[in-house]
């Protein structure tokens, strides 16, 4: 209980000095806000799952943003960072899969409902690391689906070379 992340993206729930960039990628900065709320989670194996309700875009008002989030180390064990620096040695997947449903009340009595599916994937192997992630938002707002994509390589222990690629799927980014 108290104020947190959204328990979305993985690249959101990274702590800011563990990212690889200057910036999060567009997704990742779209839910790294913290909100005040209850959060519950737990672990089976090498599964992780959250699940969240949190004040959301309407701030007080009576809409709920509703979160769940469940990811999966496929190989390995997955590092709270983002790129092979200080990453798990050896090989490893992490695969993740996220809903978050945002009810939000407007003034003149006007409610909006705002559902997300997210996934990301990230792969670290021997210095070498890739990552990714894609929302889907519904029909009903915008039915956009942005995503990120990117990739880095650990010189040595101490230095990194990455790309990422952020499309926003909006019209500003297409024009």
């Amino acid at each position: 209980m108290g104020a947190f992340r959204t328990p979305f993206l993985r690249s959101s729930l990274i702590d800011r000095n563990d990212t690889l960039f200057l910036n999060r990628s567009y997704l990742g900065s779209q839910y790294a806000g913290r909100d005040a709320g209850i959060a519950i989670n737990g672990e089976f194996s090498r599964i992780n799952w959250t699940a969240s309700m949190q004040n959301g875009s309407d701030s007080t008002g009576e809409g709920w943003l509703w979160g769940a989030r469940v990811d999966m180390d496929v190989i390995g064990t997955s590092s709270n960072v983002e790129g092979g620096y200080n990453a798990a040695e050896g090989t490893n997947l992490n695969i993740g899969v996220a809903l978050n449903d945002d009810t939000a009340d407007n003034a003149g009595g006007n409610s909006q409902d705002l559902m997300q599916m997210g996934i990301d994937a990230t792969l670290t192997m021997s210095g070498f690391s890739i990552f990714g992630e894609m929302v889907s938002t519904d029909k009903d707002n915008g039915d956009n689906t942005p995503y990120s994509v990117g990739a880095a390589y650990l010189f040595g222990e101490n230095y990194e070379a990455a790309l990422r690629y952020d499309d926003w799927d909006d019209a500003a980014s297409t024009t």
